[in-house]
């Protein structure tokens, strides 16, 4: 840990690791193919989170084995994609991918100390899910819908089992219709969440599910010259998607949330040259 006392200590350190990806797609047919894709990254610890992987010299500590000063994630994947535009009327798109995510992170907590808890933080989070792409288009009809499932966990530095993740929905989705006529585009979204837990951990305050609708209608006034009316959250619907750990009011019985913006009304213009 850096002194207190010492007004200026120089941050010198330096960390490499090396980030990839790589993938492989085969065609079965014409309408059918089949990937696979593995990816590593990673970063190292920012400054101002340095304290957790810096001695008072601004060399790195001594980490357990396997421990390190970067944060980093691992993906894979494996997915189908399917489209035809001959055995329906219209064209039809399916994406299918099942990933598993791991993310290591060390970071550096300052109140830590004062509570009598470790600074150092080290966690492992888990995520697992399917995710869903599906596109329908004809004539002047486009329908696109993704929905996503996800079971995420962490491990927790002294804990024997893992708890789920903060905020983390299991189901995500979005449906987004729209249609042209002549000059005219007339289009909508629904997007929705189930609930989560705002902290890291089952007995944390649940954040309730929540959907929400837009509304968009576009007109080509001429060839490069497009107006826009756009309303975001139309009944304006309260979405939370924060809540603070912390309690306040005089009896304690208070919490702060963050809630997704309220409506929104935008008329915008698009010139094309």
């Amino acid at each position: 840990n850096l002194p207190v006392s010492q007004a200026h200590v120089p941050i010198r350190y330096s960390w490499n690791f090396t980030s990839y990806t790589c993938g492989a797609n085969y065609e079965i047919n014409h309408d059918l193919a089949t990937y696979v894709r593995y990816s590593k990254g990673g970063s190292a610890a920012p400054f101002d989170r340095a304290g957790g992987v810096l001695n008072a010299q601004s060399g790195l500590i001594n980490l357990a084995p396997g421990q390190s000063p970067e944060s980093a994630a691992k993906q894979s994947e494996a997915g189908v994609k399917y489209q035809t535009g001959h055995l329906i009327p219209g064209k039809l798109q399916v994406f299918l991918t099942a990933f598993q995510s791991k993310v290591n992170e060390i970071s550096y907590d300052f109140t830590a100390i004062s509570r009598g808890q470790d600074p150092v933080l080290v966690n492992s989070y888990v995520a697992k899910g399917l995710d869903m792409e599906a596109g329908y288009s004809i004539k002047g009809f486009d329908l696109r819908t993704t929905v996503t499932y996800t079971s995420a966990n962490v491990d927790l530095p002294g804990s024997a089992s893992s708890a789920p993740q903060q905020r983390v929905p299991h189901w995500m989705y979005q449906v987004t219709p729209s249609y042209t006529f002549g000059d005219f585009t007339v289009g909508g979204a629904i997007i929705g969440v189930t609930d989560s837990y705002s902290g890291n951990s089952s007995t944390s305050t649940v954040q309730p599910a929540y959907t929400y609708e837009n509304f968009s209608l576009s007109y080509a006034l001429m060839k490069n010259l497009t107006f826009t009316l756009g309303v975001n959250n139309i009944f304006n619907t309260i979405g939370i998607t924060e809540i603070d750990s912390g309690r306040n009011g005089r009896n304690g019985d208070v919490i702060s949330a963050r809630s997704i913006p309220g409506r929104t009304v935008s008329v915008s213009a698009k010139y094309s040259f």
